[in-house]
């Protein structure tokens, strides 16, 4: 059996124009939703999709007011391009090619973007509106958003809506855990805070020139190396990457997240599984409750086709973190390797309960009833991947097809 396991990553970065967001914008945005609250995002995004019936659109980033979550700023993104996408009448501008224009012209947009911004970028992007807003956590797993569209000729809003969602993921990075230090300088923790928000919002040479500074302020600070380490991470500068997480692990050999940072270096560039594994398992000594801990060192044995250790790993994320989606669909994908398709399907269904716009779990779980001859269910996932993001879903159309074949060759 093949399966099509799909994990998203958000580690797009780019140099760009920057306004700081006020809490005069925030409170201006709060008191001006023009619409009711909406219990889903996909409520919010047909809200929307009706007042700008035939014209071109572009969902940006939402800043996120109260953490530092670029996860969530990602998924939402991606998330309500996907549902306004799927409104005919409007042609939505796909977050690649958004990504891929933003990036050649080095500019960013947030939830922060102002008028003059939007006007540029409605020219480069080609469209009418641009879709924005802001995130604010209510709770750990509670979080409204607020959206606003802009028209880009005259940089004013149109319309604003809101939506309490539950948050359905788990945040991508460690380093959201991380405050703001009171034992360095006072002037050392500004340039950290500003560093670790600007890397929050995925701007990692802004980022980059902040932890410089704390660096020069405070030189024994180790999350400032860490912080500086990801971020070179990020940006693809490996070698700067691995000497400050050195460095950091050197300052603070307790410091849990650098260990996890290492390992996930070591198993996507050097290609080190012996490494890798060495520092995950340093990092789950030092800090036993993290789920995506077990889930990374799990897809590693995976790798290394120790099953057993992986299947270990993944329970221990899933009892940490019932909505641990990647450790669902991850499991699900051992125990169809092991020829138990029962269990294969419940922690796919899982994982699609959890988040089921991202179509790999749809398209692992067809391929588990296809193998079992449930073929009407598989056509069904297949179908269901290829609705909610046909761009991407080469791999249903060719598990579809090959469906399609098996049946005729049947009758």
């Amino acid at each position: 059996m093949v399966a099509y396991l799909y994990t998203l990553t958000y580690s797009k970065g780019y140099t760009m124009k920057f306004k700081t967001f006020t809490w005069i914008t925030l409170f201006m945005l709060l008191f001006s939703v023009q619409s009711f609250a909406q219990e889903t995002l996909q409520e919010l995004a047909m809200t929307l999709s009706k007042q700008f019936h035939k014209q071109k659109i572009a969902v940006v980033n939402f800043s996120c007011i109260n953490t530092h979550s670029f996860t969530a700023s990602s998924i939402i993104q991606e998330r309500l391009t996907t549902f306004m996408g799927s409104d005919k009448s409007l042609t939505v501008v796909e977050r690649s090619k958004l990504d891929t224009i933003l990036k050649e012209q080095e500019l960013q947009l947030s939830g922060a973007v102002d008028a003059d911004t939007a006007q540029i970028a409605g020219k480069l992007l080609a469209v009418d509106v641009i879709i924005t807003g802001t995130i604010l956590y209510l709770t750990n797993n509670e979080i409204e958003v607020y959206a606003r569209a802009l028209d880009v000729k005259s940089g004013k809003i149109l319309t604003t809506s809101k939506a309490i969602i539950k948050k359905d993921w788990q945040d991508n990075g460690i380093l959201n855990t991380i405050k703001t230090p009171t034992t360095i300088p006072q002037i050392a923790a500004e340039h950290f805070k500003a560093g670790s928000d600007y890397y929050s919002q995925g701007k990692y040479s802004i980022a980059i020139e902040f932890f410089n500074r704390v660096i020069a302020h405070s030189p024994d600070f180790a999350n400032a190396y860490l912080y500086r380490g990801v971020a070179y991470y990020k940006k693809g500068k490996y070698d700067y990457a691995l000497m400050d997480l050195n460095k950091a692990i050197e300052i603070n050999p307790e410091l849990s997240q650098a260990y996890y940072q290492r390992a996930i270096f070591y198993k996507f560039v050097k290609v080190e599984y012996e490494g890798a594994i060495e520092d995950f398992d340093k990092a789950i000594e030092l800090n036993p409750n993290i789920s995506s801990y077990y889930t990374e060192r799990g897809e590693l044995y995976i790798f290394i086709k120790d099953y057993d250790k992986a299947l270990a790993d993944f329970n221990k994320a899933i009892m940490l973190d019932s909505n641990a989606a990647d450790a669902y669909a991850w499991r699900g994908y051992i125990y169809s390797i092991k020829g138990d398709n029962n269990k294969a399907i419940k922690d796919f269904s899982k994982a699609i309960e959890i988040s089921p716009q991202l179509i790999g779990y749809w398209i692992d779980r067809a391929t588990v009833y296809y193998d079992i001859g449930d073929y009407k269910k598989a056509i069904n996932d297949c179908n269901k991947a290829i609705e909610i993001d046909p761009e991407h879903a080469s791999e249903a159309f060719v598990l579809r097809d090959s469906i399609y074949k098996t049946i005729y060759k049947k009758h």
